[in-house]
């Protein structure tokens, strides 16, 4: 199991059927919504964007070495252990708990350190 944070994105529930469809165009697999918060204020102006936390079902390694490239043509598409490394700071504790949580159980790529 792999979760992903697409960072700056606004999402509604109508939208996971293009983000799919995106996701399937880059060769990368499919997502699943898990959630979205705001990151609070702090460093520098990377305070108060809507950040999306999906499940990621890969069907196979190809799918994960090519997202771990391609993605940052992109942006703002983390593993969510960097994500967590990387912007712990501004993470509602609350939001910080949940996601370390998920990290933890799900042995997830690029877990980083705290």
């Amino acid at each position: 199991m792999i979760y992903i944070v697409w960072t700056a994105l606004l999402y509604s529930n109508k939208d996971i059927t293009g983000i799919n469809e995106f996701f399937a165009k880059q060769g990368w697999g499919q997502v699943k919504y898990v959630l979205q918060f705001k990151t609070k204020a702090g460093q520098g102006g990377e305070g108060g964007r809507n950040d999306v936390v999906f499940k990621w079902a890969t069907k196979n390694d190809n799918e994960v070495g090519k997202f771990s490239i391609e993605r940052f043509k992109w942006g703002g598409f983390h593993w969510l252990g960097d994500y967590i490394a990387n912007n712990s700071g501004i993470i509602p504790s609350k939001v910080l708990t949940k996601l370390k949580a998920m990290r933890d159980k799900a042995g997830d790529y690029g877990a980083g350190t705290d």
